[in-house]
C-alpha cells in the first residue's frame, strides 16, 4: 500500500491577503460581492482551504470576523486564520473544526 493512499492533499487559497490590493479595497469598502467573487475565483480554481489575513489595522478582528462570516454563508471551506491577538475570537466565529 502507498503510504500517500490515505492522506488528503490541502490546495490552500491565498488570495485573501491585505498586499493584495482587491482585497484591501474589498475591506476598505466593505464589498461583500468583491469577496464573495475573490473567494469564488479561488474555490473554481481548486483550492480547499482559505488563508485570511486582514492585515494588522485597529479594526482587524472586525475584519476578520467579516471576512470569515461571510465566505462561511456561502461555503463549507476551512479556513487559515491569522495568529496574534485576535486568532482566540476567529476561532469562537469559526464553523469549522480547528486543527
Amino acid at each position: 500500500m502507498n503510504r500517500h493512499e490515505n492522506t488528503s492533499l490541502i490546495l490552500t487559497g491565498e488570495d485573501l491577503h491585505i498586499l493584495n490590493p482587491r482585497f484591501q479595497q474589498v475591506l476598505d469598502t466593505h464589498d461583500e460581492d468583491g469577496l464573495i467573487e475573490l473567494a469564488r475565483t479561488q474555490i473554481e480554481g481548486g483550492a480547499t482551504a482559505l488563508d485570511i489575513n486582514p492585515g494588522p489595522a485597529k479594526n482587524m478582528a472586525d475584519r476578520l470576523l467579516w471576512v470569515m462570516e461571510t465566505i462561511q454563508c456561502k461555503w463549507d471551506i476551512p479556513l487559515f486564520l491569522p495568529a496574534g491577538t485576535h486568532l482566540e475570537d476567529g476561532l469562537h466565529h469559526h464553523r469549522g473544526r480547528a486543527t
